[in-house]
């Protein structure tokens, strides 16, 4: 018995000692307060474990049903009901110390007192050490919170970029004031969320009453940096999307006709709504624009449904008057494979279809298509008749490249002639200037040609001469007929060269010479000059010598 009594003294002062750390911390603001422990569920369990209670019979069977229930109490999954298990453990302490027992049953029922007890304590140990960490994160995370507010004084800096996907051009002037608020909301929106998440894992979280308390007020601080701008920035924008909506439907949408293309609508109305989900408005705002679109966007369908009714009318028509136009662009089609028409009857006819095409009503693809037809009848035509031109001037290079050619070798035959006049027979030199002169007639030239090839006979006529003069007979009488000859012939030569002279001079001058051709007129002046002062020279010698002749005669 004395050792029985020793043990049960020593276990119950370490009972008392855990009473005193335990009633310390409740104290200290653990337990729950009178309105947070006035929770229905826990309250109606401690009630029906009381009457349970009462009906056992035995002190034994009390003991053990509350130690069992204080088991439950600190088993149970998620937070542990402390509460409970701190009644339940009065409750047992006070049958201890009333009821007899026996030996070996109380020291079998003191012992699992003790053992829950202590894993109590231990249990709570690990709990405070749960809530300190989660304690010190809130605590770091309100800091940074309220390290960020700190630098709200210039939210534009620090607020993300935005921009629209598409804006809608009614109120393109107005998109940067919406970027600049938006802008801020969207990092107001960011500490909204954060705070809220913040309040959210605080409830949940187990710690000292007045700590939560504290980081309550913190939160709360903070939120009044927050919540009464992104309330008041929310207002302006939802009025003023609601004053832009209603602007733009009063614009566009308050006359049966509308203002603007029915594609241009629909892309302003997406843009709108498209917008609206990147705003932060108001649910009446949001909720309010959206079905003012949708009434808008219902009339645009119903519109187009009745353009398409139209549309379909007019296409039945379109087809019926491409009827009358296939059978007159197949008749050409058909003439023109034929070549029963000339090019200018082809051309009447195309312009005779267009004409009457322009007459009727036909739809744009119709007339593409139509129109592709007639082009490509007016494309043959145009291919066929280049062809022909390219023939033709085929034919009058090659007649060119033979005149040339027939030029060329008369004006080359005549200046071998007269650069080898002096080793030739005298009838020889005439016929070949005979043939020469048969073929210049033949020859079909240029103004310039002709001129240059007259030149060169007017050198050859010159060398002859000359020629002539040399040549003369001993023969005295015969010399002297000679010379009579060759007098008038060299005074001929001299008239067709004053005349030829005397034109050239009007030619120059005339006012309508470039100067290419001046400075040609001045070459053949001078060129002119001097045959006459040859054909002078000739006669004065000719003139000598039939005076010598005519003395000795």
């Amino acid at each position: 018995m004395d050792l029985s009594t020793d043990q049960n003294n020593e276990e119950a002062t370490c009972v008392e000692e855990l009473d005193v750390a335990m009633e310390g911390e409740i104290k200290d603001g653990e337990m729950p307060n009178k309105k947070q422990s006035s929770k229905p569920s826990k309250k109606g369990v401690f009630d029906t474990f009381l009457e349970d209670l009462e009906g056992q019979d035995t002190p034994e069977n009390k003991i053990s049903f509350i130690l069992q229930f204080m088991d439950i109490s600190i088993s149970q999954g998620g937070s542990p009901s402390f509460k409970n298990f701190w009644e339940a453990r009065k409750l047992c302490l006070s049958l201890f110390k009333e009821e007899n027992l026996s030996y070996v049953v109380r020291t079998h029922l003191w012992g699992k007192y003790v053992e829950l007890s202590k894993e109590a304590h231990r249990l709570k140990e690990v709990l405070d050490e749960q809530s300190a960490f989660a304690a010190e994160q809130i605590k770091l995370a309100i800091e940074s919170l309220e390290e960020d507010l700190g630098k709200m004084s210039e939210p534009l800096k620090y607020a993300p970029e935005l921009k629209f996907d598409s804006c809608a051009k009614f109120i393109a002037e107005d998109e940067g004031h919406y970027i600049k608020v938006q802008r801020e909301l969207a990092l107001l929106n960011a500490f909204a969320s954060r705070i809220n998440a913040l309040r959210k894992e605080l409830i949940k979280t187990d710690m000292r009453i007045r700590f939560k308390n504290t980081f309550f007020q913190r939160l709360s601080l903070a939120g009044d940096k927050v919540f009464p701008r992104r309330k008041e920035l929310i207002k302006e924008i939802s009025q003023r999307f609601i004053v832009d909506i209603d602007q733009f439907i009063e614009e566009n949408f308050s006359s049966s006709h509308f203002q603007q293309p029915l594609y241009f609508l629909r892309d302003e109305i997406k843009s709108l709504q498209s917008m609206a989900k990147v705003l932060t408005l108001n649910t009446q705002a949001f909720n309010q624009t959206r079905m003012k679109l949708s009434e808008c966007w219902d009339k645009i369908k119903k519109v187009e449904k009745e353009r398409k009714k139209d549309r379909a009318k007019m296409h039945a028509s379109f087809k019926e008057n491409v009827a009358q136009v296939e059978p007159k662009i197949q008749e050409l089609e058909a003439k023109y494979a034929a070549q029963e028409l000339n090019d200018a009857q082809v051309k009447a006819s195309i312009k005779e279809i267009q004409d009457f095409m322009r007459s009727i009503k036909l739809g744009r693809d119709d007339v593409k298509k139509l129109k592709e037809r007639l082009h490509k009848i007016s494309a043959q035509q145009v291919s066929m008749a280049s062809a022909v031109e390219k023939e033709r001037t085929e034919r009058q290079r090659k007649v060119e490249e033979e005149r040339q050619a027939a030029f060329a070798k008369v004006f080359s035959e005549l200046e071998l002639l007269i650069k080898d006049i002096n080793g030739q027979p005298m009838e020889k030199v005439v016929s070949e200037r005979d043939r020469l002169i048969e073929e210049f007639d033949q020859l079909s030239l240029t103004k310039w040609e002709s001129h240059d090839i007259k030149q060169q006979f007017k050198v050859f006529e010159d060398k002859l001469s000359k020629m002539k003069i040399d040549n003369l007979s001993t023969n005295e009488r015969e010399a002297y007929d000679q010379l009579q000859t060759l007098f008038e012939e060299c005074q001929k030569r001299r008239k067709d060269i004053r005349e030829q002279l005397e034109d050239y001079r009007k030619a120059s001058g005339s006012s309508g010479l470039d100067f290419e051709q001046a400075l040609k007129q001045s070459e053949l002046q001078e060129h002119e000059k001097g045959r006459l002062a040859d054909v002078d020279a000739e006669i004065a010698e000719i003139e000598k010598r039939i005076q010598g002749l005519a003395d000795k005669i």
